[in-house]
């Protein structure tokens, strides 16, 4: 791997206090990972995992969506972000929210994604952006759309989920989580499996005839499970 989903937090750049006012330990922290990234050849995506409103994962960030200034506030950090960066190769892109929870309705989303687009875009036109799917919408029982993802346009867009899965790997030596070392993956000797389906697959049916034929009815050799795992 060669690339770091770089966690960025409102915080370090500003305080509720006094908006709009950048801090330079914030430019000057982000200048010295930036060049400890150079030199180590490893792209960096920011990524704004806290933005003004508040944490999104766990459905506690409804600020972001209920208090228009925050909006205001996220689009105009980003264009600061940019200004400063939009020349360095190293920075592969830009995630401009993490794992929103909108609050009531998708459209919330889609048309917060197309502002951050856009207020972007006025400022660097090509960086990659990260566009995020919606976890869930929180307060409602509207129902997936789209897989999700918000309704937007643009270019050298990238649309982006996460997967947490095997979670031995993907969260091994977080200590939160317990797994120590979680070792390498794929791994030879390990079947990671969240049911049986894949574990107990039929693999050694004759194959069909390639080509365009009627449907026809196949009844393959049935798999008969000889291991206790």
């Amino acid at each position: 791997m060669n690339t770091i989903r770089f966690y960025l937090n409102y915080h370090f750049f500003e305080d509720d206090a006094n908006p709009y006012n950048y801090k330079q330990t914030a430019w000057d922290w982000l200048d010295q990972n930036i060049a400890w990234a150079k030199k180590n050849k490893i792209y960096l995506i920011l990524n704004m995992h806290t933005p003004q409103g508040g944490y999104q994962s766990q459905g506690n960030g409804g600020a972001l969506w209920d208090i228009a200034e925050n909006q205001n506030r996220l689009i105009a950090l980003w264009q600061a972000i940019v200004e400063r960066y939009k020349d360095e190769e190293i920075i592969a892109g830009f995630g401009p929210l993490n794992e929103p929870v909108p609050t009531v309705s998708k459209t919330k989303w889609n048309l917060l994604a197309q502002k951050l687009i856009d207020g972007i875009r006025q400022v660097d036109k090509h960086h990659l952006l990260f566009i995020e799917k919606a976890i869930y919408v929180k307060d409602s029982n509207e129902t997936f759309n789209n897989l999700n993802f918000p309704d937007v346009t643009g270019e050298n867009i990238v649309y982006e989920f996460h997967s947490y899965e095997p979670f031995a790997y993907t969260h091994q030596l977080f200590n939160w989580a317990n797994l120590g070392d979680g070792g390498k993956y794929p791994d030879e000797n390990y079947v990671e499996t969240s049911s049986g389906e894949w574990y107990t697959a039929t693999f050694n049916n004759t194959n069909l005839n390639s080509g365009t034929s009627n449907w026809t009815y196949f009844e393959g050799v049935k798999y008969t499970i000889n291991d206790a795992k």
